[in-house]
């Protein structure tokens, strides 16, 4: 389910209750005073907050025959719904009321219960059999001329065609159901029918942001708006409801808005939310929390989760799959954003018990179910169905278990080798500096040395230690003698100095007309003194440029440095890469890092 229903589900529940209420006014019970306990409009109205006294008067009720079986099947379907999020046992229990034949007795009654079946279907991912409902539902609708039904069904119908991949159907379907839920509530000045258009808008919305179509959802924020104006000027609207609607409405947008990119936006309407007096109620702080997670203010979100588990601990049942999707998983993704693995561990493990507690109840229920409806052939067929399904869904439930602590393994992981990695970088980093400094250092030592030599020697002794020219056919190895170890050092400081490794033009000619350096011997004082060759030697003495260049500007794209050295990028990227064991791009921004902090 996607984040923004948490917004929109509230809307959905009131409105089922409603459309119960309405029914009720048609349908007799065998309790007559609307004083007793047993009284069917009173247990009604228990069933989203006390729901297990729900199903324990309900159980009296049926022993002492206190009220009728559709009656009992159809409260026991509310119970599980609204109460307990348990959908499977709510579509029992909904089949139970529909099969009977006082289900017909009121057209009224049998719509609301085939619109909960076919709901029930898509709360359980069955979208065939949802979808048949939607189809009995609407036709039935048509026939009695009850167009809210209609666009309801059409709702729960575009809802699963998104599920089945036909989305523009499925908008059909909604733009449908809001068309209609919106002229009756220009017809009326009930507040319910303007609460039935802000369901079918908030629907559509929520279907819209669930595809990340949301320059489509932001459209119809105007409508939004304006329903909910609306729905603010009817008289008969309960206290608190036009709070509530516009605390959800703000949150639902926040949301949109943030994942859009829009934050400034986003934030405004997060501070609008906030300000109502919902939004500070046990059950409105919830839907803060979807804005905080999406803005990465995992801290606030944390306080505001924390605040909702302790209420729904204390006031209703936690040991069901609506805690885990609304409550828990938030908590899991709060703590990985702040990158607490231990206690995101933790609530990782709380999920799994939960989930293990939810499956061995589940175990239990479906084998009372089996048994009870095991009677017939008819029934023995649907009891191996029921069997492979819920084998089918334990294999789905631990694959995805495992797949998401195998998920949580490889994070560690990375994020271990991703340290390793940090550190190694660091160090290199070090160590490059410290020899871009050492070089520099003993350029300057070595120009002093051969300043200080130019001063002790004659012009007449420094002619005589220039090797004689020698025959350029001459075959023989030469020897190398410190004469030739001081002619190398010389044009190695002259290269250096007038950085002549920056001229393209650059030749080994030029060096030998200029150091007069005998032909044979030019390569081998380059193999002997710098361990490459003269190629490989220029080269280098790019990468320091740019090497320095990278500490000195580090605010330079990479191609200017490798253009400004004469290198081209993937001689520049590889060259660093293979000497220094690490990218140039992490270099330069760990330098640039160094400039920030020393502003």
């Amino acid at each position: 389910m996607n984040k923004i229903r948490h917004f929109i589900v509230p809307l959905w529940v009131i409105s089922l209750v409603i459309g119960w209420s309405c029914a009720n006014k048609h349908t007799p019970g065998m309790t007559t005073g609307q004083d007793s306990i047993y009284h069917v409009a009173r247990i009604q109205d228990m069933t989203i907050t006390r729901p297990h006294e729900v199903l324990a008067l309900l159980d009296t009720a049926e022993q002492k025959s206190l009220m009728t079986p559709f009656d009992i099947n159809r409260l026991r379907c509310l119970a599980y719904h609204n109460g307990l999020s348990n959908y499977k046992r709510a579509l029992r229990y909904a089949l139970e009321a529909y099969k009977l034949p006082s289900a017909r007795e009121d057209t009224e009654v049998l719509l609301s219960l085939v619109e909960l079946i076919a709901d029930e279907y898509y709360m359980e991912g069955d979208y065939a059999n949802s979808v048949r409902y939607c189809g009995e539902g609407i036709k039935l609708a048509q026939e009695t001329g009850n167009r809210m039904s209609e666009a309801n069904f059409h709702v729960t119908l575009g809802q699963n065609l998104l599920q089945m991949r036909q989305e523009e159907e499925a908008f059909r379907h909604f733009s449908f159901a809001t068309n209609v839920t919106e002229e009756k509530a220009r017809k009326s000045s009930s507040w319910v029918e303007w609460d039935n258009y802000l369901y079918a808008l908030g629907m559509q919305i929520s279907s819209f942001s669930e595809n990340k179509r949301y320059e489509e959802a932001i459209a119809m924020w105007p409508v939004f708006e304006k329903a909910m104006e609306n729905l603010s000027k009817c008289d008969d609207t309960p206290e608190g409801l036009v709070d509530m609607r516009i605390a959800s409405g703000y949150a639902a947008y926040a949301y949109i808005y943030r994942q859009k990119g829009d934050t400034i936006k986003a934030d405004k309407l997060y501070d609008l939310s906030a300000s109502t007096r919902y939004a500070s109620t046990p059950d409105g702080e919830g839907i803060r929390i979807p804005y905080l997670i999406a803005s990465r203010r995992y801290r606030e979100a944390l306080h505001y989760i924390t605040r909702e588990k302790q209420y729904k601990q204390a006031h209703s049942d936690t040991v069901n799959y609506e805690y885990i999707e609304w409550h828990l998983k938030y908590e899991l993704q709060a703590y990985e954003g702040m990158e607490d693995f231990r206690a995101a561990n933790h609530v990782q493990n709380n999920i799994i018990a939960l989930m293990d507690t939810l499956q061995e109840k589940s175990r239990q229920e479906d084998a009372l179910e089996l048994a009870e409806m095991y009677k017939s052939n008819e029934q023995a067929r649907q009891i191996e169905r029921q069997t492979a399904s819920i084998r089918l869904r334990n294999v789905i439930i631990i694959s995805a278990i495992v797949f998401l602590l195998a998920a949580i393994a490889f994070s560690v992981r990375m994020l271990y080798y991703n340290r390793i990695i940090r550190n190694k970088n660091n160090v290199m980093i070090h160590t490059i500096d410290e020899l871009m400094t050492y070089k520099d250092e003993l350029f300057v030592q070595q120009e002093e040395n051969t300043r200080l030599k130019a001063t002790l020697q004659g012009p007449q002794e420094e002619q005589s230690q220039m090797p004689a020219k020698e025959d350029a056919d001459s075959r023989l190895m030469p020897k190398l003698t410190d004469n030739d170890r001081t002619l190398y050092n010389r044009m190695i400081h002259e290269i250096t100095n007038r950085r002549l490794y920056l001229d393209t033009s650059l030749t080994k000619q030029d060096l030998l007309k200029e150091f007069h350096i005998p032909t044979n011997k030019f390569s081998i004082l380059f193999k002997e003194f710098a361990g490459c060759s003269f190629t490989q030697y220029i080269q280098q003495c790019r990468l320091d440029h740019a090497t320095r260049l990278m500490r000195k500007h580090p605010q330079w794209s990479l191609e200017a440095i490798a253009k400004e050295s004469q290198m081209s990028n993937g001689a520049f990227y590889s060259q660093f890469q293979k000497k220094y064991g690490m990218k140039p791009s992490d270099y330069r921004n760990k330098e640039l890092s160094k400039g920030w902090i020393d502003e």
